[in-house]
């Protein structure tokens, strides 16, 4: 009768010599998840992901600003963004890149990425199937028509969320990015209120919500220079949100 483990060993023999010669080659293996991929979808490059932070192991924090372009609040921030040489995310609104694109080049020109952030800002699981589609497909080609770039990421209004929405989002070959800090600048709380929140929430991956579009955004471009200069004495890196994710 043969020995009862004799395949196991065998199979084991043939893995450690396998192992063996893959060290001995300088082959690779994968490493085992990290502690984002309960935030990131393995999804490759980055399609279909929901995106909520970045790598925890490394002090990158990206800024993200929506419901622009604004013919005012948009020239202001990238101003200051230029000056701090800091990129950035925007999340713009399909009318929006339809009635001011040249504001959009200029964020792409200067390194900066730009999203989609539907037609005109509704509530996405509320909607038919259809209307979504028409809100985030109409986005994209009109940023492809005034700029030939299509947007690799989706931000959904309000951060509203359910599976038909998310299917949709796939669908339009987009990856959605939320947030993990929200100084609700878009309420004016005041600029100390801006910049302490966003400060004292700071970590690792983190991902700042802020606009500069729908409405007086005075508040947000006050604060900017001084959210900026605090993280970076903190250490921080300011990023785009694709290098947050490497």
């Amino acid at each position: 009768m043969p020995f009862p483990y004799s395949k196991s060993l065998k199979k084991f023999a043939f893995l450690s010599v396998f192992v063996a010669l893959c060290i001995t080659l300088g082959v690779g293996f994968a490493p085992e998840p990290s502690a984002m991929a309960s935030t990131v979808s393995s999804a490759a490059p980055n399609q279909g992901r929901v995106i909520l932070r970045g790598r925890s192991d490394v002090p990158k924090i990206a800024f993200t600003f929506d419901d622009g372009p604004h013919p005012i609040n948009t020239p202001k921030i990238l101003a200051i963004l230029r000056q701090y040489h800091v990129p950035a995310t925007f999340f713009t609104e399909g009318r929006y890149v339809q009635q001011y694109p040249w504001f959009v080049k200029q964020e792409l020109a200067a390194g900066h990425i730009v999203g989609n952030h539907t037609w005109d800002h509704p509530e996405l699981p509320t909607l038919s199937p259809q209307q979504q589609t028409q809100e985030i497909a109409s986005t994209s080609a009109m940023m492809r028509q005034m700029t030939g770039v299509t947007p690799p990421f989706l931000r959904p209004p309000y951060g509203e969320l359910d599976e038909p929405v998310k299917q949709e989002i796939v669908a339009n070959h987009l990856s959605t990015v939320l947030w993990d800090i929200d100084p609700r600048d878009w309420s004016c709380p005041g600029i100390e209120s801006i910049i302490n929140t966003v400060l004292s929430n700071a970590h690792h991956g983190a991902i700042v919500l802020m606009h500069d579009g729908g409405g007086d955004r005075s508040q947000t471009v006050a604060a900017l220079p001084e959210i900026i200069q605090g993280l970076r004495q903190r250490g921080y890196t300011l990023v785009t949100i694709s290098p947050l994710l490497r």
